[in-house]
């Protein structure tokens, strides 16, 4: 998420409730930032985090409506009231104090990344050893990295930080696995030519977070939870 903690956060979808002046379902607007492969701009092609909250809405009996959106703001947006729910959200402790979290349902998996030819190994983060990491800005991650020796640096993307590493600006770059997986095939870089460290840096289990100034933040957290945790399937009307 160092913050993104998009996705940050983690990523994230901020939703506005309204009620369907045809309907009796709750129909929530969501707005995220381009998070591949978890959420995609391509409304054809979603991204596999966002079928799955799709499917987990569907269940509650909630429709959602999603438009994408830069991660810094959309999460001003939810911040200020302006915008009601954050989905795709690291919790923080920053966060809590604005935000509902809901049961998490996936785990992001946060890996040190370096060239295979001047590999930074997980252990060199506790070693008197300057690393310069390049981190997305906005994004949680790297928060238990404690070492006066490791320096920061912010990016606008997941994209950027592949760039500045392969430009020999920085000995390393946080990432998400199968971000970074889904990147390098997008650019048709090789994967031999990185070092992914087998032991993650962070687990960070990924939550709905709904604002606290909603009065159905709760609610809608509930009916969330109860549909993720029953895994009952999407029942789509048919006429």
């Amino acid at each position: 998420m160092v913050q993104r903690k998009r996705k940050y956060s983690s990523l994230c979808l901020v939703l506005t409730l309204t009620l369907s002046p045809s309907a009796s379902s709750l129909i929530v607007k969501g707005v995220q930032d381009e998070w591949p492969p978890y959420f995609h701009k391509d409304t054809m092609n979603k991204g596999k985090l966002h079928r799955q909250v799709d499917e987990i809405f569907c269940a509650a009996q909630m429709e959602l409506a999603v438009e994408i959106l830069p991660w810094n703001r959309a999460y001003k947006m939810a911040k200020s009231g302006e915008v009601d729910v954050i989905l795709g959200a690291w919790k923080t402790s920053q966060r809590e104090k604005d935000f509902y979290f809901s049961e998490p349902y996936y785990t992001n998996q946060i890996k040190l990344i370096s060239l295979k030819s001047s590999p930074v190994q997980y252990q060199d983060l506790q070693q008197e050893r300057t690393i310069s990491i390049a981190v997305v800005s906005g994004y949680a991650y790297g928060r238990n990295i404690n070492n006066k020796h490791v320096n920061f640096f912010q990016t606008k993307s997941a994209n950027e930080n592949i760039e500045f590493l392969l430009k020999n600006r920085v000995d390393a770059v946080l990432m998400d696995e199968e971000v970074f997986n889904w990147n390098i095939k997008q650019q048709s870089f090789d994967r031999n030519q990185f070092h992914v460290s087998e032991q993650a840096v962070d687990v960070l289990p990924l939550y709905l977070a709904l604002s606290k100034n909603n009065a159905l933040s709760k609610s809608i957290m509930a009916n969330f939870n109860q549909a993720l945790i029953s895994n009952k399937p999407c029942k789509t009307a048919k006429p």
